[in-house]
């Protein structure tokens, strides 16, 4: 008898352990549905802006060398240059981010560096626009207007921390790790970035040489209205 009693709480008990770690947590319906909304919509906002975020990157870094070339009026030695500063730059803001982490508001800090991805966009527009004035009263480096150089050195750190630094706020935001299912979802959205807007950037190029700089523009202010939009909550505390 006490065999048999001492296999059925044996069962019961594994059933237990199985019910409290590996079964479902039940909620009431509305709180249910009300948490799947909210988690979808952190993880799909993510996913778009990292999207857009990787085409920004790939784009500018494929097409800086042939911008610089047509409308700055730079040998492709100089391109080449302003190509290897961009990417440089990129693995210096992602190295920075990395010492920094742990003593900064991730979403303060990824909100300043588009905010900068902005502002040094602009810059860069302002100075191809006028290129001749500016180079004029400008100093040059590695063969290089400092005029040009220092805009694309800024834009490629501040793209630096942007996608790693998304990953630790939509879990921040998820309020525990990323589940494999969804991350499979963001990774597929950030590679139809990478496929996608060089594409988009490309066919604009080829119309005016300026649109490199207006549609990345264009692509960096979109990235930076989805992410305060997902992170709102955050910021206002």
């Amino acid at each position: 008898a006490w065999e048999y009693t001492g296999e059925a709480l044996a069962l019961t008990c594994v059933g237990l352990v199985y019910a409290a770690f590996f079964g479902p947590m039940v909620l009431p319906e509305d709180q249910e549905q009300e948490q799947s909304a909210a988690h979808s919509r952190i993880v799909t906002l993510t996913g778009l802006f990292l999207f857009i975020y990787v085409g920004v990157e790939v784009s500018f870094g494929g097409y800086v060398d042939v911008f610089s070339v047509r409308q700055l009026e730079q040998t492709k030695k100089g391109g080449a240059t302003l190509t290897s500063v961009y990417w440089g730059a990129l693995s210096a803001g992602r190295l920075l981010a990395t010492a920094v982490t742990s003593f900064v508001n991730h979403v303060r800090y990824l909100a300043l560096h588009l905010v900068l991805t902005i502002a040094s966009l602009v810059a860069l527009a302002m100075v191809s626009l006028n290129g001749e004035e500016v180079t004029e009263v400008t100093g040059s480096l590695l063969g290089v207007s400092l005029a040009y150089l220092i805009p694309v050195a800024l834009i490629g750190f501040a793209l630096g921390p942007l996608f790693p630094g998304a990953i630790l706020v939509l879990e921040e935001l998820l309020g525990r790790a990323l589940p494999s299912k969804d991350a499979g979802k963001i990774v597929g959205m950030a590679s139809a970035g990478e496929m996608i807007l060089p594409l988009l950037v490309g066919t604009a190029f080829s119309v005016d040489s300026m649109c490199f700089c207006w549609v990345q523009l264009l692509l960096a202010t979109c990235a930076c209205a989805v992410f305060f939009s997902n992170s709102r909550e955050v910021l206002r505390h």
